[in-house]
């Protein structure tokens, strides 16, 4: 019990020194991500349209 006891409190010790982002912080990363998710779908999606055009020629 004691070693559950002691990660308990290390936990709670790191936890205390995390360095949290603000609310701001946190809406500038998520529309970062969801920008590139975005910009990555589109290029899979065209260069699938591509593959797929040039592969009706053969």
């Amino acid at each position: 019990m004691n070693k559950v006891t002691s990660f308990i409190q290390d936990v709670r010790h790191e936890m205390k020194e995390t360095t949290w982002p603000t609310a701001n912080e946190m809406r500038k990363n998520t529309n970062a991500v969801f920008t590139i998710v975005i910009l990555f779908a589109l290029f899979f999606f065209a260069a699938e349209s591509v593959i797929v055009w040039l592969l009706a020629f053969i």
